[in-house]
């Protein structure tokens, strides 16, 4: 806020403010999408928040695959935070209305993720969604209406067992070999919905967990 760089030229020198965490998760995803090029299908993430990830997963399909018309992007979030929270499964500390954005928030997202669009090629075609509500209901709701859909990669950061849960299960026969899901919050003390939900669908002894070698926090495993 009180930089003396002007305005409208502090986008061209964000790497002034942005830290080694938030580079972190840049580095992070692009690794990840370097390993899904060659996988057919969507991308979705299941607690999107403010936005970020979508945005950066909209300019990384336009470096790398600007003409993957199929290449889908879609975020589903309530924007009201959390809604149910079973405390003996999602962890001491979180409440219903955690993480909640402002009132309306998806409609400035977007705009932001229609802007990031435009400037992509084959811009005429609308190639991402933003779906809020409970990601369950929601999800079904999706794939009801678009059977074409199979994913390439699910990113997942709800934080709690049971949307998680429900949701895993909901994709199971909607990834192929070579799909990668990854996950924001497992082996995460605070938060062990996460661990929990993916033992109790897919199973740890089932997959082989792994994480880029640049962050320490998610992890992901591959479907074969």
């Amino acid at each position: 806020n009180n930089s003396p760089i002007p305005n409208d030229e502090i986008q061209s020198h964000l790497s002034l403010f942005t830290d080694r965490i938030r580079l972190q998760n840049i580095l992070n995803f692009n690794w990840i999408w370097k390993k899904i090029l060659a996988v057919h299908g969507v991308v979705a993430e299941f607690g999107t928040r403010y936005g970020d990830n979508l945005a950066l997963f909209i300019n990384l399909r336009a470096i790398y695959e600007p003409y993957n018309r199929g290449r889908k992007i879609i975020g589903f979030d309530t924007f009201e935070g959390f809604i149910d929270v079973d405390k003996e499964r999602d962890g001491s500390i979180a409440s219903a209305g955690d993480l909640s954005t402002t009132v309306g928030y998806e409609k400035y997202l977007e705009n932001v993720l229609s802007a990031h669009e435009s400037l992509s090629p084959i811009n005429h075609l609308r190639k991402f969604e933003i779906i809020k509500g409970d990601a369950t209901e929601m999800l079904k709701k999706y794939l009801m209406e678009h059977e074409e859909t199979i994913f390439a990669f699910c990113y997942f950061d709800m934080d709690l067992y049971k949307p998680t849960r429900d949701c895993l299960e909901i994709i199971k026969d909607r990834v192929t070999k070579g799909s990668i899901l990854g996950f924001d919050q497992v082996c995460y003390d605070t938060f062990p919905g996460e661990t929990k939900a993916l033992m109790d669908t897919f199973g740890l002894i089932n997959i082989r967990l792994f994480r880029s070698p640049i962050s320490s926090s998610s992890c992901f495993f591959e479907i074969q």
